[in-house]
């Protein structure tokens, strides 16, 4: 199992129920996954509703320790009579032995309130919050509303942004771009390879962009529907 958190609040922002040792990581673990601010936790363990977030990214947890709702080692009928002191996502469940806490499966959350899809850009498949594409967006028609059309172009947004990342991360991007400004200083010199990277790098950047062009104009198309449907009074 992964759970993504963010790095300064702890909170849960997404659970992705593969094992382990599929050995995932960033986006295939989330979809939205930035590690400017989130980490990613590994466990083969159930997760205790009190579990201490602030572990280092990609730490494995494989020896937890007994948890009940106070803390190492507490007995859950020692100061808790019921469920409603419990985390939310979390329930507890009676098994030989005793009272357990357990975490909620994504259908449970979803039923009572406690997680909510991000609508029409995620689903549930198979008990896990999956991203749905521009392409599905675009092709069932998910897209109902103005708002929902400028979400998807600045997602997109991200996704070119991110791609151009893995060519040239912002340092190497604006070392380039200091180094061809000086080219510029110095007169423009022929053959010169700060002309030729820079020039590169705009080539390539401009390739990925070039990629989701047909898709940002389908996205601005349905939004031009959208809005006229609006006023002409069709919706």
């Amino acid at each position: 199992m992964y759970i993504v958190t963010h790095k300064e609040t702890k909170d849960i922002l997404h659970i992705n129920t593969a094992p382990a040792s599929q050995g995932l990581s960033g986006t295939e673990v989330y979809f939205h996954y930035d590690s400017k601010t989130m980490n990613i936790i590994e466990t083969n363990e159930e997760i205790p509703h009190n579990l201490d977030l602030g572990m280092q990214e990609n730490q494995t947890s494989t020896e937890p320790e007994k948890i009940g709702v106070n803390g190492p080692d507490s007995s859950l009928s020692e100061t808790h009579n019921s469920e409603n002191d419990l985390d939310p996502r979390y329930r507890m469940i009676i098994e030989e032995g005793g009272e357990k806490v357990v975490m909620k499966t994504m259908d449970e959350q979803l039923a009572d309130g406690t997680l909510n899809l991000d609508e029409p850009f995620e689903k549930l498949i198979d008990g896990e919050i999956v991203a749905i594409s521009i392409h599905e967006l675009l092709e069932k028609n998910l897209l109902v509303s103005s708002d929902q059309c400028i979400r998807a172009t600045g997602k997109m947004n991200k996704r070119i942004d991110y791609l151009i990342s893995l060519e040239y991360n912002p340092g190497y991007e604006m070392k380039i771009t200091k180094n061809y400004l000086s080219w510029i200083k110095d007169g423009q010199p022929e053959n010169d390879e700060r002309e030729k990277v820079f020039n590169q790098m705009q080539e390539t950047i401009e390739s990925i962009k070039s990629e989701f062009a047909d898709l940002k104009e389908l996205i601005k198309n349905r939004q031009v529907e959208i809005e006229r449907d609006i006023k002409t009074g069709r919706k």
